[in-house]
């Protein structure tokens, strides 16, 4: 029925019937536009006349069988409306809950013995055309997409200028907009909750008649996407769903036969609704995405598009922007339910929303790209699993995810949905959902790319396809650069296998997929023509940053104090250190003796992180500077990029160094100036530039020490020209500044200097960032968060030395801004396990607390840096309450104590005037009745956690000399002896010792009274005997401390008669 055209059907069939429809659309407009209800057996009359025909059993004539399917044909092409209009008058309004009614053939109409009106059906005409209607719609008889276009503007309310007329194809419109039909357009979303849940193309119809019909205009499409995406969040209440029942027939029938029904159900629970949606969602993605898997094949149309191909000539849409649209409606139905409220905002909305999206990753996010994330088994039907339990991408969902009934590539496929998802977001949604799916597929398309040269024909040319469209999505380069650095360092269960015979590649758990695969994938993807450059630079950023990270995990040496610190406290103080600190390069040359051409030609068996070295320095060596830093970057950015990298290796160092004669001639940064147009930008250029290079030159002069004698000349170049951009960034500056004075600044009621349109700026840039990063937290998106916090802490960064250079309080409203944002930055010190966004939320506090920004006497800060270290494990309650939702587990509690520890240690850097400190330790006196170094030795004790000992251990050192005099040597050395005597971990012990050698470096501040408990001290652990016999390591630590100590001491002139000590 649905391959019949038009001109198959004789002109007296069209006639004849065109007249029955014209008399039931008339019988119509006098029963619901001219309000006449005693025009329902008219109306009944007209309805079973239009279909006399189609109701008749198959007759066994050639001739009556083609008039019967004309008919058919007709109706469902141009008439399916009125009839549904007509049922939908003539049903009754009885309560439907728990109604069970069979579709399996037409319904047989039950004669009534009472007498009938002349106006209005009985109850058994009226059950008869419930039972006709949903017949029609549920069984097989028409296609669902024509059921949907029928169905669908019965729910519209219709133009309030609408005339008495009705358009042929939507006679439905409007009609049953009164309030005493309201029954019936329940009944309608009733059939079509039912149609959308109990078919696998009910979403697909929908799709059909709401985005692809030509009638739908292209200005159209996104409402109409966004309409169909609502169908995803709104929770479905009532629905006819369809059942299998079986049903006995009389004795002398020798089978059973299937009877198929429909039940009005009201309570569809969530998951069910979401199951069944996904499961059409996963369909639709890798049908849409479907396109010429090889230049060879010449297919018109989208596979989904397919079965279209005998209309293609009557399409007034071109084929390419239907399958636009479906991918811009696939792209906002994920965006959709992948949108989470803030928690902070309301909690009860927020669970809601959650759930959904829960159920959402379980049923489709994980079916459809689970193939690319090396944890689940994808095997050939001919290759037995490794293991059908396998974990899956995301939560509350196991089991393989190996091929589907026929057999495909489920790689393919999953490549296919995502390139789909990516198409989608370049076209107008935004990118949501792909940055949320992006992480866990990271792993298995960089190996993808790594063995893209031997991938069958058809998974390469879907791997090219979708990178080319992840490529058009600019504003998302430096979130993805930091998620596929991760997914290059992420360890996997499995790896890809590739049947070259069969063109099968599938995934085996039995095999993990080495890191250094994957890194090298990563590295030919920067390095391929078609990356653009702003991913190339992210990617460099990032593995430089991830780098600095690792190696300050690993980089403790028992010799120096400083980094005495133990490999579980993450490392966090990178990057918070004066760089006058930074001696040498932090890893060694791993390719300097090689030439440029063997760079990355073998894959060495080396730790993943030398790796990763490599392979920044074969980013820097084997790209222009172009396909790095591209055309629109600003010269800040460029110092930014340069800063990080030069600390990696001698090779980074001296490919910076060359560089930067390049970049900064004065030709260039005048001709960069020059491009702003007004005095403002430039004033805003300048000043970054000044900004970000002084931080590039500070980090060239630290590594002189690291450089031998042969490298001066190019040293000397790079600091000269640096030198004079700055020094030409000065001039614009100052020129400017004293031009836009008037224009921008004025003065408050202090007399301080105040950039109004500036603060306003960054106000609402702190309250975005914020917003978005705890947006990262909720949906779990690490690679996307640590991109907000670096902006955050590089904001935090350049205002505190704006303000530095030019004191001036902060207002009110940015105060306002900035509090929030440290709730924020506290669940991620608490939440996130990665080293990076630590310490750029580390370092945004320390900056914040710096300059005042939380407030003006640190109170904010104080309140929260002392609540959340006092607390423990049993949750104790504390005077000052701020959040309960931070730090919810004993392992989240540890985490955030030392990080925020962190905190504190980088104020003990930063803060030259002590200033800070002095305040949070005032506050804590006046508010808690117990100074900060009092909280700081109670977490010394052996009560807590090892890390959380050694960390504050660390801190005291510090804390000490920043705040002095305000705690004596004398009681240091008392906290050492206790944490000597009653700490079970040598490591404490040790990072004890080493508290004291950092106080005597700078025991000037103290004066000689407080020299001989440092030498008794000293003298003791000189002589130190530990119990355990594993601890001979730290054991070795201590005593060298200790002659440390000593050392120090008789450099200084500071001897005085030492006593014994004898160890109770």
């Amino acid at each position: 029925m649905g391959g019949r055209n038009t001109g198959d059907v004789s002109l007296s069939q069209l006639s004849e019937v065109s007249a029955k429809a014209e008399a039931l659309r008339e019988n119509l407009r006098k029963a619901l536009i001219d309000h006449a209800p005693r025009f329902e057996v008219c109306v009944f009359e007209s309805l079973m006349c239009l279909l006399d025909n189609f109701l008749q059993p198959p007759a066994s004539d050639n001739f009556s069988h083609s008039v019967r399917e004309d008919t058919n044909y007709l109706i469902e092409r141009y008439y399916l409306q009125e009839v549904f209009a007509a049922l939908l008058l003539l049903v009754g309004e009885d309560d439907l809950d728990g109604v069970e009614v069979a579709v399996g053939s037409a319904p047989h109409r039950v004669a009534s013995e009472v007498p009938q009106s002349a106006f209005y059906v009985d109850i058994h005409t009226r059950r008869y055309c419930r039972e006709l209607l949903l017949y029609l719609c549920f069984s097989r008889v028409h296609k669902k997409r024509r059921v949907v276009r029928a169905l669908y503007p019965l729910l519209l309310n219709g133009s309030t200028k609408q005339s008495g007329e009705v358009s042929q194809n939507h006679i439905s419109e409007g009609l049953f907009a009164s309030s005493r039909f309201k029954s019936r357009k329940k009944l309608v979303s009733g059939i079509l909750n039912g149609i959308v849940l109990s078919f696998p193309d009910g979403i697909r119809s929908v799709i059909d008649v709401l985005l692809l019909d030509d009638r739908v205009d292209d200005s159209m499409s996104v409402h109409a996407a966004k309409h169909i995406a609502s169908l995803f969040t709104i929770k479905l209440d009532h629905a006819w769903l369809c059942g299998d029942h079986w049903k006995s027939e009389k004795e002398e029938q020798q089978e059973n036969e299937q009877i198929v029904t429909v039940r009005y159900c009201k309570n569809i629970s969530l998951e069910e609704q979401i199951r069944a949606l996904s499961s059409q969602l996963v369909a639709i993605a890798v049908c849409h995405a479907a396109a010429p898997l090889l230049a060879k094949e010449k297919v018109a149309l989208p596979a989904f598009l397919q079965g279209k191909q005998k209309l293609e000539r009557n399409l007034l849409v071109k084929p390419e922007t239907l399958e636009e649209r479906l991918h811009i409606c696939l792209a906002t139905i994920l965006n959709t339910v992948s949108q989470l409220p803030l928690r902070s905002e309301d909690e009860t909305y927020f669970k809601r929303c959650y759930k959904r999206f829960y159920l959402y990753n379980k049923y489709f996010f994980t079916p459809a790209f689970r193939a690319l994330t090396l944890r689940t088994s994808v095997n050939a039907p001919n290759i037995p699993a490794a293991n059908t339990s396998a974990a899956v991408t995301c939560e509350g969902t196991s089991g393989s995810g190996g091929i589907s009934s026929n057999g495909a590539d489920e790689v393919v496929k999953a490549l296919s949905r995502f390139c789909a998802l990516a198409k989608g977001s370049t076209l107008g949604p935004s990118s949501l959902a792909l940055l949320l799916a992006l992480p866990p597929v990271a792993p298995g398309l960089l190996e993808l790319v790594f063995v893209q040269d031997s991938l069958p024909p058809p998974h390469r040319f879907a791997l090219q396809q979708l990178l080319s469209a992840l490529w058009k999505i600019e504003g998302k380069y430096e979130e993805m650069a930091h998620i596929f650095v991760r997914g290059a360092l992420s360890p996997v269960r499995g790896s890809v296998t590739i049947d070259r015979v069969s063109g099968f590649v599938g995934v085996d758990l039995r095999t993990a997929s080495p890191t250094v695969r994957r890194i090298r994938g990563l590295q030919e993807l920067v390095m391929s023509e078609s990356t653009p450059s702003g991913l190339c630079r992210g990617v460099l950023l990032a593995a430089a940053k991830e780098c600095q990270q690792r190696a300050a995990k690993g980089n403790t040496s028992p010799d120096d104090p400083s980094n005495s610190r133990c490999g579980g406290t993450g490392g966090s103080d990178v990057g918070l250190r004066p760089q006058r600190r930074v001696v040498n390069f932090l890893y060694s040359n791993t390719i300097h003796d090689q030439g440029e051409e063997e760079v990355g030609k073998e894959i060495c068996d080396r730790t993943e992180e030398i790796t990763l070295v490599r392979m920044v320095e074969c980013i820097c060596l084997g790209t222009s500077a172009d396909a790095v830093f591209g055309a629109e970057i600003t010269l800040g950015c460029v110092c930014d990029v340069l800063a990080v990298v030069a600390t990696i290796s001698f090779v980074c160092w001296r490919w910076t160094v060359l560089l930067i004669p390049k970049v900064f001639c004065k030709d260039v940064v005048t001709t960069v100036f020059a491009q702003h147009a007004t005095i403002a930008d430039r004033r805003k250029a300048a000043e970054d530039l000044l900004l970000r290079g002084e931080r590039l030159f500070s980090v060239l002069t630290a590594l002189h020490a690291a450089v031998d004698s042969s490298s001066d000349d190019v040293s000397a170049a790079a600091e000269g020209s640096l030198a004079a951009a700055m020094e030409t960034s000065r001039q614009y500056s100052s020129n400017v500044g004293s031009e836009g004075h008037s224009v921008h600044d004025d003065h408050d009621a202090t007399g301080n200097t105040v950039s109004y349109s500036s603060e306003d700026e960054v106000r609402s840039t702190y309250r975005r960032l914020a917003v978005e990063a705890e947006k990262c937290l909720e949906t779990r998106s690490t690679g996307s968060l640590v991109v907000h916090l670096l902006a955050l802490s590089r904001m935090a960064e350049d205002e505190a030395s704006k303000r530095r250079n030019a004191p001036s309080h902060y207002s009110d409203k940015l105060v306002g801004a900035v509090q929030p944002a440290l709730h924020v930055l506290s669940r991620v010190l608490a939440e996130v396990d990665d080293a990076c966004a630590a310490v750029a939320a580390i370092k945004t506090m320390v900056w914040w607390a710096l300059a005042r920004a939380d407030s003006p006497d640190s109170s904010f800060i104080g309140n929260l840096l002392i609540y959340q270290l006092s607390r423990d494990v049993r949750g104790r309650s504390s005077k000052f309450p701020l959040q309960a939702s931070v730090a919810a587990t004993p392992v989240q509690l540890d985490r955030m104590k030392v990080r925020l520890l962190d905190v504190l240690l980088g104020l003990c850097d930063y803060d030259t005037e002590g200033r800070t400190l002095r305040n949070i330790d005032d506050y804590s006196r006046q508010m808690y009745g117990y100074s900060l170094y009092d909280l700081l030795r109670e977490l010394c004790g052996p009560r807590h956690s090892v890390a959380v000992q050694v960390a504050a251990l660390h801190l005291v050192g510090h804390f000490v000399i920043a705040v002095a005099p305000r705690v004596s040597v004398e009681l240091a050395c008392v906290l050492c002896k206790d944490v000597f005597r009653h700490t079970p971990h040598a490591m404490a012990k040790a990072a004890a010792a080493a508290m004291l050698v950092c106080i005597s470096s700078s025991l000037e501040v103290f004066g000689e009274g407080s020299v001989e408990p440092l030498l008794r001290m000293a003298d003791a652990m000189r002589n130190y005997r530990d119990a355990a016999v594993e601890n001979t390591v730290h054991e070795d630590v201590i005593r060298r401390h200790g002659e440390r100590i000593k050392g120090l001491l008789e450099e200084k002139q500071f001897m005085l008669p030492v006593q014994e000590i004898r160890e109770s």
